[in-house]
C-alpha cells in the first residue's frame, strides 16, 4: 500500500501552498507545517491569497501579482474531477498498509504488495499468451535481481520475505532485470527452468505494453506490439502444470490490463487490441484483470474464469486523462484533480497550490 499522506485543508479566499524539497534540504517558517513523502520534504503554507475560492476564476494574471508564487507552480483543484476520465491501474511499492517500509533493504528495495490469483487460478499448456501494460519504478539495488511481473514458481517461504521460489517448478512468467530495465521471460518444465533475457529495452521510465507468446515451438516477446525477441529453445517443451498465481509479489511500480490467454496470439491480434479494452468474451481469453473492483474489493477478472484476484498490499490508483490533457501536469488548464495525484508526480523545487 503506498505510503498514505493525509492533509485536511480549510481555505476561505485563499490557496494553501505546498513547497517539495530534498530531505537534506527543506525548511519551515511561521505559519507552516512540514510534511513528507518518500525523499521528498514538502512544506504547507496557507498565507497566500488568490481573491477568490473558485479554481475556475483563478488565472495565471490574477496570481502573478502574488510576490510568494513561485515559478515552479502547480495547482490542485478537486472541482477538475470532473474534467477527466479515469482508468485505474494497481500500484505496487515497499509499504505495507499501515506505512511501514518493509522491504529488505533501502539499497536493493523491493515490493511487498502483490496480487492473490490462487482462489481458482489459470494453468496454461504449450500454447498461450500473456499480456499486460508496465511501469516500472526500480531503478536501484542490483543488476541483477529479478522482479516478478506476472507469474513466477513456487516461493520457498513466505512469499516476499525474501521472496525465494523454485524456477524448474513455475509456469509461464515475466519478471523485470537489470535496475528495471530489461525482461525476463519463460517457463519451468519440472526438470528445468527455461528462460530468454531481453536487456536495456524498457530503459525510459514510461508506460510499456509486454506480451509473449508461445505455439508449442517459437517463444516471442513483443514490447510496445514490436517483436524484439524470438527463440526455438522451448521447441517441444511444456510448461510444467502449475498455475500462475501472483501478480507482483515483488515487483515495484505500476500495471495494467492483464490478460492471460490459452492461445498463442498474432502480432497483429495483439496490435489489434494493445491500446483499448476487452469485453472479456474472447475467444480463448482465460484471465483479464483490467484493474477494477469487486463490491468486496478484489481484482475483478472479466474473464468467464471469474478470478478475482486478492490484493495483499497492492493499490488500485486512479490515472486521470481528457480530450484536451493526457493526464493531469499541474497546470490551471490541467491541474490535478488531488493533492495525493499532485505528489504522485512531484519533484523537490516544485510549488503546489491548492
Amino acid at each position: 500500500m503506498k505510503k498514505g499522506l493525509y492533509i485536511l485543508l480549510i481555505s476561505f479566499f485563499s490557496l494553501s501552498f505546498i513547497s517539495c524539497s530534498s530531505d537534506d534540504g527543506s525548511t519551515t517558517t511561521d505559519n507552516t507545517a512540514t510534511t513528507t513523502t518518500d525523499d521528498t520534504s514538502c512544506t504547507i503554507d496557507t498565507s497566500i491569497t488568490s481573491g477568490t475560492s473558485n479554481m475556475s476564476e483563478i488565472s495565471v494574471a490574477s496570481l502573478s501579482s502574488s510576490s510568494s508564487l513561485s515559478d515552479n507552480a502547480s495547482f490542485v483543484s478537486k472541482d477538475s474531477i470532473t474534467q477527466y476520465q479515469v482508468d485505474n491501474y494497481l500500484m505496487f511499492d515497499p509499504f505495507n498498509d499501515n506505512g511501514t517500509y518493509t522491504s529488505n533493504t533501502s539499497k536493493i528495495p523491493i515490493g511487498r504488495d502483490f496480487a492473490d490469483l490462487t482462489t481458482r487460478p489459470v494453468t496454461l499448456g504449450n500454447k498461450f499468451t500473456i499480456e499486460t501494460r508496465i511501469y516500472s519504478d526500480q531503478r536501484g539495488g542490483q543488476a541483477n535481481y529479478y522482479q516478478r511481473i506476472i507469474g513466477g514458481g513456487p516461493s520457498l517461504g513466505k512469499l516476499g520475505n525474501p521472496p525465494h521460489y523454485d524456477g524448474k517448478q513455475s509456469g509461464p512468467y515475466i519478471y523485470t532485470i537489470g535496475y528495471g530495465s530489461g525482461l525476463m521471460y519463460g517457463f519451468g518444465t519440472g526438470t528445468l527452468n527455461l528462460s530468454e533475457k531481453v536487456e536495456n529495452i524498457t530503459t525510459t521510465q514510461k508506460w510499456y505494453h509486454v506480451a509473449t507468446t508461445f505455439d508449442g515451438n517459437t517463444f516471442k516477446l513483443f514490447v510496445d506490439g514490436l517483436e524484439v525477441k524470438s527463440s526455438t529453445s522451448f521447441e517441444g517443451e511444456t510448461p510444467v502444470q502449475a498455475p500462475v498465481e501472483y501478480l507482483g509479489a515483488d515487483f515495484l511500480g505500476k500495471m495494467d490490463e492483464v490478460r492471460i490467454w490459452k492461445v498463442a496470439r498474432t502480432q497483429s491480434e495483439i496490435q489489434s487490441t494493445m491500446s483499448q479494452n476487452l469485453t472479456g468474451t474472447e475467444t480463448g481469453l482465460v484471465a483479464y484483470y483490467p484493474m477494477d473492483l469487486t463490491e468486496d474489493y478484489k481484482l475483478t477478472d472479466l474473464s468467464p474464469n471469474q478470478n478475482h484476484a486478492i490484493l495483499k498490499g497492492a493499490e488500485i490508483v486512479p490515472k486521470f486523462f481528457s480530450d484536451s490533457c493526457n493526464k493531469p501536469d499541474g497546470s490551471l488548464n490541467c491541474p490535478y484533480p488531488s493533492i495525493s495525484n499532485a505528489f504522485e508526480y512531484a519533484r523537490p523545487g516544485d510549488h503546489i497550490y491548492i
